[in-house]
């Protein structure tokens, strides 16, 4: 059942509103910037700015699992949206079955319908029946537990492995759900994960696994070789990534992949060549991208 009704979508989807190439969702600490990309050589952004009337704070990930419910995070919550109503779950210490942490930081709805949530509490997975929340932790006697509780960034690959993001390194949680591998920077291995502190990861076309970290760039993960490549900002190299803070990652229909950095602005990626195209604010142009903090960016149909 689709509780999202045609004609029935308003107030936050109506937040969202559609470009006619590629939708870039700045989530703002004081609301929502949206701006859209245009083709042409002088590249145009439109900056839309919209209220979102939630009780979770600044809302850091939006989205919809497949019955059409929105799901929305923040630093104060879990929120989700009926197309009518929100409700709110948080933690609540006298409640085992209550998310583990209410600050939210990445949804994603598995193979199966599993809808999982990134908290700085560890993992959670949603209960529909129930409206209860099943809790992954880190044990720190047990090296097959989750390798840390500040969970950021969640994404599944075409085998239904999910990988999750932490602040501890990165982890692999086979399709079955039985087993979590772990992967972690080594100071004396330079094909191994650049840092440990991941904001994000998203999956490409080809299956490869990209990285997003703070502070350490934009790492290139090949399951087969399971070698990390690094990309970072090079002051001499103008075709470097711009900044070593990564918080979005996104590739278009044509695979160009673009990556939000916290300061650096936007940056195309070119698979070729292996350099970066910059898209950076500027007071002087009106029509430029409104700021250089990317936190999520999103092609439009």
């Amino acid at each position: 059942m689709n509780y999202l009704r045609a004609g029935k979508q308003k107030g936050l989807l109506n937040m969202i509103r559609t470009s006619r190439w590629i939708l870039l969702l700045i989530l703002m600490l004081t609301g929502t910037d949206c701006f859209s990309l245009s083709p042409s050589s002088a590249t145009q952004f439109t900056v839309l700015l919209a209220e979102q009337g939630l009780t979770i704070g600044s809302v850091q990930t939006i989205y919809q699992d497949s019955t059409g419910f929105v799901w929305l995070g923040g630093p104060d919550g879990l929120a989700r949206y009926d197309g009518y109503h929100f409700e709110i779950f948080r933690y609540d210490p006298s409640n085992t079955n209550s998310i583990s942490n209410s600050a939210v930081w990445d949804i994603l709805e598995d193979h199966a319908g599993n809808l999982w949530v990134a908290t700085d509490g560890g993992l959670n997975r949603f209960v529909s029946d129930t409206n209860q929340f099943i809790h992954y932790q880190h044990q720190p006697d047990n090296n097959k537990s989750l390798i840390d509780n500040i969970t950021r960034s969640l994404a599944e690959d075409a085998e239904g492995n999910l990988w999750i993001g932490t602040y501890g390194g990165l982890d692999e949680f086979n399709s079955d759900r039985t087993q979590l591998t772990h992967y972690l920077h080594n100071p004396e291995d330079n094909k191994s994960l650049a840092g440990n502190l991941i904001k994000k990861i998203f999956i490409d076309h080809q299956g490869i696994i990209w990285i997003g970290t703070d502070g350490t760039g934009l790492n290139r993960f090949d399951r087969n070789t399971k070698i990390f490549e690094q990309y970072i900002n090079q002051p001499a190299n103008v075709n470097s990534l711009t900044h070593n803070v990564v918080l979005s990652i996104m590739e278009d229909r044509q695979h160009n992949l673009w990556i939000g950095t916290d300061g650096g602005g936007l940056n195309k990626f070119n698979y070729a060549t292996k350099e970066f195209t910059h898209y950076l604010h500027d007071s002087t142009r009106s029509t430029s991208i409104s700021d250089n903090r990317v936190f999520s960016i999103l092609e439009d149909r």
